[in-house]
Parts: C-alpha cells; structure tokens; sequence
C-alpha cells in the first residue's frame, strides 16, 4: 500500500482513477466491472501476493498497467464434483513426476 512518502507509479494511480470510475458507474447501474473486483496496478511490487489472496477469495481483479491497458481476470468458482476430482487426480500426479525427477 503507497503511502505518502512512497509516491505511487502511474499503473497505481491509474488503478485508483478506474476503481472511483467503477465506483461512480455503478452508482448510475453502468458499471462495466464485475461486482467486487479490485483494482491493481500491474507493476506494485506486492503484486504476486494481492493475486493470491483475491484468488483464494474468489474475487475478480482488474489489472491495470502503465500505459492504461486493463485486463479483467475472473476468479473460477471452488471445485466441486467430478471438477474436484480430476484436479485432485492432475496435482497428484504433478507430484509423482516431481519426485521421479529429483532422482
């Protein structure tokens, strides 16, 4: 989080500017984002984390960069039935592979 001693980079800035933009399209019904996304700027050093934690939460993200160009990035909802299963099945394997590739 930029503070007041930190200034923030232009992919912040321009990421506060699109959230008060979400903020002020949604009062009117017109807000092109998905309901609770949050706004990041692509290049804050924290990036990887915020992701994580906005995945773990299900949450869509709005990822702004430096010369304005924005991706929205849905968050899959949590798997369940044959879905749960074939992902258990994939990460088990995964880590099949990585130990026989260690040896």
């Amino acid at each position: 989080m930029a503070t007041l001693d930190s200034p923030q980079s232009v992919a912040q800035e321009l990421a506060a500017e699109r959230f008060r933009l979400a903020i002020d399209l949604a009062i009117d019904g017109r807000s092109p984002y998905p309901n609770g996304a949050a706004f990041l700027a692509a290049d804050q050093p924290e990036l990887g984390a915020w992701m994580a934690d906005y995945a773990r939460e299900h949450r869509p993200v709005v990822l702004v960069y430096p010369d304005g160009d924005e991706r929205v990035l849905l968050a899959l909802p949590p798997a369940s039935g044959w879905r749960a299963s074939l992902e258990d099945t994939f990460k088990g394997l995964g880590r099949l592979i990585k130990r026989a590739g260690a040896r």
